[in-house]
């Protein structure tokens, strides 16, 4: 395969002079839009069809080693995924001898301790290593490739070998990647742009992106796709943005083939079909290879077929090299941070949508360590369930993996209302409840397009409106995030400094048997 791009990956200068001309582009993209975007004779001279299959991954999260599928019923839950399977299950789809292309999403970082180790000067230096030796083609950035910082990003690009593409984020003007690349195989040229997330200012810890602009995926994209459709057969949006806002862009940006999309953890087991773009998305954790096998003909996709892999370990063998680079991986963390702290009862389980019993324990750390009347945490800040047993200090590590400190703030009980007012209505238009709590909890009803609260308490007394409450939390959730979780920006928050990840370690030295339960904090009476 050779990549064709108009700046090769490793030419800086080149990759300058591209970042330029998009930044032109974009500016004149209302006067461009309505202008021809070049003749025939600059595309490729394409065979009359041509077949050609897609491999995809997306939010891997670090995931190297396989994983418990504790989604399966039984005892004994089936190991999946990690880097050794879908190395050897890519091997086996390049073995069918059709050309083949290996593209990822995002969120290559944050999940497992791997990404926090610094190989060739960045944290994930390991994975993405890992990822040279598969062979991947091209990838676009993730929010959590952003998690240590947009020097450890930069640093992405010296260790991949293959192009990372990001079109719509911005820094003093310019893109802090390539914004596209056109790779050629089978005779055909694949032009391929990177995208993220409009949320993404909502789900990075703000001193991290300090300086970078999003620009609209749409607007980026279509002055993209303009600029390259001449010149390729086939045009793919790489982007790290969810099923709903893929959806989106395939309705508003005209030329666009194929979406492959990541964010969501969207397990799409046949191709989505929106305004005749196909789209795709494979879950998260390497639990699943995406296939997507196409015949491009007359410049479009004339035939697909698309489906899901699962990485079951149990029928594949390992490379021996790779084999060997993940079991010292994993042995030296093992040996770092795999002495047991405690036994667990029963499994500890996360979920976005209700009360969890690990959201609510986690909570419940934080009121003890802050002395709070009550407190609280968001769920996406808790990335892992761990099974009934052995609870090590690798299992904290990994389910509070981002370096969140303890803060404190006061509220009134009437912002206090207004805040579980404002979370109920959230709760009403997305079905999720966003937040755990200890300490905290409330009744209420959902009828129609209406939200209404029944009642709500603090340790059990009914909230005081002219009272005021001390509240724990984490600095994400206060100082990056007030006004998605709160509705508010509280004006009196207190940074502790200290780790949740080493609070909640703290607290298990002096609790050797943790049996957490669903507490009941949030209450939704159904109409």
């Amino acid at each position: 395969m050779i990549s064709t791009s108009l700046a090769k990956r490793n030419s800086q200068n080149k990759i300058i002079g591209r970042r330029f001309k998009f930044i032109a582009f974009l500016m004149l993209i209302f006067i461009l839009i309505g202008c021809t975007g070049g003749s025939e004779t600059e595309k490729s001279t394409q065979p009359e069809s041509a077949k050609l299959v897609i491999l995809h991954t997306n939010d891997m999260h670090a995931q190297y080693i396989p994983l418990n599928a504790f989604w399966i019923e039984g005892e004994v839950k089936p190991l999946i995924g990690g880097f050794g399977a879908l190395d050897a299950y890519i091997k086996r789809e390049r073995e069918k001898g059709l050309p083949t292309l290996l593209m990822d999403a995002g969120d290559l970082m944050t999940g497992t301790l791997l990404s926090e180790k610094e190989v060739e000067g960045a944290k994930g230096g390991a994975l993405l290593q890992m990822m040279n030796e598969m062979g991947y083609d091209i990838m676009t950035l993730g929010n959590h490739e952003f998690d240590n910082g947009q020097d450890n990003v930069t640093k992405f690009y010296e260790i991949a070998d293959f192009p990372i593409v990001n079109a719509n984020l911005l820094k003093e003007g310019k893109p802090i990647a390539a914004t596209y690349e056109i790779l050629e195989i089978a005779g055909i040229k694949v032009g391929v742009i990177g995208l993220m997330t409009k949320h993404f200012y909502d789900v990075v810890l703000k001193s991290r992106i300090v300086g970078l602009e999003l620009i609209d995926l749409t607007i980026a994209a279509e002055a993209v796709v303009k600029e390259i459709d001449p010149l390729t057969d086939l045009i793919i949006l790489l982007t790290h943005a969810g099923v709903e806002e893929d959806k989106e862009l395939a309705r508003e940006v005209k030329g666009v083939d194929i979406i492959i999309g990541g964010h969501g953890h969207t397990r799409l087991e046949k191709p989505l079909i929106e305004n005749r773009v196909i789209i795709l998305q494979t879950g998260s954790r390497t639990a699943n290879l995406g296939r997507l096998e196409i015949v491009v003909q007359g410049d479009t996709v004339f035939w697909y077929d698309g489906r899901l892999i699962p990485l079951w370990v149990d029928s594949i063998v390992v490379e021996p090299n790779l084999a060997s680079k993940i079991s010292g991986f994993e042995a030296e963390i093992q040996k770092m941070y795999g002495d047991t702290l405690a036994t667990l009862l029963s499994d500890l389980e996360r979920s976005s949508r209700r009360e969890s019993n690990v959201g609510s324990w986690v909570a419940s750390i934080i009121k003890s360590a802050t002395n709070s009347d009550f407190a609280i945490m968001n769920s996406g800040g808790i990335r892992k369930n761990v099974s009934a047993g052995p609870l090590t200090r690798l299992d904290i590590k990994e389910m509070l993996p981002f370096e969140n400190t303890l803060v404190t703030f006061e509220v009134t009980g009437e912002e206090l209302l207004n805040m579980i007012k404002f979370n109920i209505e959230v709760a009403r238009k997305t079905g999720n409840e966003e937040l755990q709590m200890s300490g905290l909890s409330y009744k209420y009803r959902i009828s129609g397009d209406k939200s209404e609260l029944l009642g709500a308490w603090v340790n059990g007394k009914e909230i005081d409106p002219e009272a005021t409450y001390k509240c724990g939390s984490i600095d994400f959730v206060l100082f990056s995030q007030a006004e998605f979780y709160f509705g508010f920006t509280p004006k009196n928050g207190v940074d502790s400094r200290k780790l949740l990840s080493e609070a909640t370690i703290e607290f298990l030295s002096g609790n050797k048997v943790i049996d957490a339960k669903l507490t009941g904090a949030i209450i939704r009476v159904e109409e």
